[in-house]
């Protein structure tokens, strides 16, 4: 169990979290506002059938994707919805994460459009949609960047259109400016299957379906490896902002790893972990399927 004395805050289930300097928002069964100081619920949206990932904008607005890749646009001083948006047509799932642009004009994410995923660029204003086409991509990860206007697109791709397995991984470099896009290809990983990605400071932490997670950075040169005792399924990974440590969501457990010296510097028991992220480098959220934490980190 976690450590009592650890705990800042704890709120209710979530699967997804996304945060702001004031709020943080839980998607579960349902969709939670909380205080990002306190820990204390604000509000709740209700009316929103199978909630999957959502993003602050940064004019006081929350977004909450649907798996059927619905765009629920909220306005946080009222807590009314503002707008839908509906998904490109022909889409037939689109379960990803997602970003917003710093201008609030667009949002960036993936949708399944037979027979590959592409990347899509949609207006908010108009819910018009822009394709970008990134190969055999089966599914992917949306990464922003340390500079404004910059993301990194990670996709997990097939050698073939007609191929049943994820092979290999590809890296993008998106660029934005006042609404025109620039996709380019960085590096390719053909060493391993993935399970999950992030990326910090110039710095992707990838893992495979082992206990082996590896550090790229963004020209694909390996700058690390970390090893670690498997106890479970990882469902989250997240890089520190320093880059120093690393943190693994299992379903039993939720693990800090050092890379300097690859120990273990924090361990706690969960049940059904599935989320969780640093927060200054000095705090720790952590997701699970039946209660959420905000704990403490005493690291160096």
């Amino acid at each position: 169990m976690i450590d009592k004395t650890e705990i800042l805050y704890t709120f209710k289930k979530s699967f997804h979290i996304s945060y702001n300097k004031d709020y943080f928002c839980c998607v579960g069964s349902n969709v939670n506002l909380y205080d990002f100081n306190s820990g204390e619920f604000v509000s709740g949206f209700k009316g929103i059938k199978q909630p999957n990932y959502s993003r602050f904008t940064s004019n006081k607005n929350l977004i909450v994707k649907t798996t059927d890749g619905n765009y629920h646009i909220y306005d946080l001083v009222s807590n009314e919805l503002v707008k839908i948006i509906p998904p490109p047509k022909k889409v037939l799932s689109s379960i990803t994460s997602f970003q917003v642009t710093p201008d609030d004009k667009y949002i960036i994410d993936f949708s399944y459009i037979f027979p590959t995923y592409k990347l899509v660029i949609g207006e908010i204003e108009t819910g018009e949609y822009k394709f970008l086409d990134i190969g055999y991509a089966r599914i992917g990860f949306i990464f922003k960047a340390e500079t404004d206007f910059k993301y990194y697109v990670v996709t997990n791709c097939a050698e073939a259109i007609d191929a049943p397995d994820v092979s290999f991984q590809e890296f993008y470099e998106l660029t934005y400016t006042a609404g025109s896009y620039n996709l380019k290809k960085l590096f390719s990983n053909h060493n391993s299957r993935t399970e999950i990605t992030d990326y910090s400071s110039n710095k992707f932490a990838v893992s495979d379906h082992s206990n082996n997670i590896k550090i790229f950075d963004t020209q694909g040169n390996l700058q690390d490896e970390l090893e670690y005792n498997k106890n479970g399924v990882l469902y989250d990974l997240k890089l520190s902002a320093n880059g120093r440590y690393i943190a693994l969501a299992e379903s039993k457990n939720v693990y800090v790893y050092d890379l300097m010296n690859k120990e273990c510097v924090k361990s706690y028991e969960v049940e059904y972990g599935c989320f969780v992220d640093f927060i200054d480098d000095t705090k720790l959220l952590i997701g699970t399927w039946k209660n959420g934490y905000c704990v403490s980190l005493f690291l160096e």
